[in-house]
């Protein structure tokens, strides 16, 4: 296994966090609640080296592909790499991201008003990076639906594309108020 790794939880495994559904052991548990998505394998293994019986790297790997092949653990550059072919295969800029959520942000507040503070909150919160922005499409997409309705959830995400589209493509937009 890659020791500069770093592993995140996938939606499996944070279901699995709270709902206790599959026969885990003790160590399974404690690795899959430890990955956070910031750890490297080798900073994960010193952290545990120290709380249990995680003393050897077979033990931790062998764990770890366990929790892999039951889709609860995933490793963040297979998030990034389908990122890069959704939204085109270069990283984009800090700049340029800030750039896309605040046009994000425009169109919300233009497309709804009630509740759109809950969004702008998510998409103002989330990292600048391709990761952090899909992120903040996914949950503030789930916030519009609760909330708003699932038609305007739809057409919503549908803008926010088209913003992330044209600016993969060069085009600048701007939605004023």
């Amino acid at each position: 296994m890659n020791k500069d790794i770093v592993l995140r939880k996938t939606a499996k495994g944070l279901h699995e966090i709270k709902t206790r559904t599959k026969d885990l052991t003790p160590q399974m548990r404690l690795v899959l609640i430890m990955v956070n998505g910031e750890l490297s394998y080798d900073e994960l293994h010193i952290k545990l080296d120290g709380m249990t019986s995680f003393n050897s790297d077979a033990l931790l790997e062998k764990t770890l592909d366990q929790l892999n092949e039951l889709g609860l653990v995933t490793d963040t550059n297979k998030k990034a790499e389908r990122l890069r072919s959704k939204y085109g295969k270069h990283s984009w800029s800090e700049e340029k991201i800030i750039k896309v959520k605040t046009q994000m942000i425009k169109i919300t507040e233009k497309m709804i008003n009630k509740h759109s503070d809950k969004i702008i909150n998510k998409i103002n919160k989330s990292p600048n990076t391709m990761e952090g922005l899909a992120e903040s499409i996914e949950k503030s997409e789930k916030v519009v639906k609760l909330f708003v309705g699932e038609d305007l959830a739809k057409e919503l995400t549908k803008q926010w594309h088209a913003i992330i589209k044209l600016e993969r493509e060069g085009i600048t937009v701007n939605f004023s108020h």
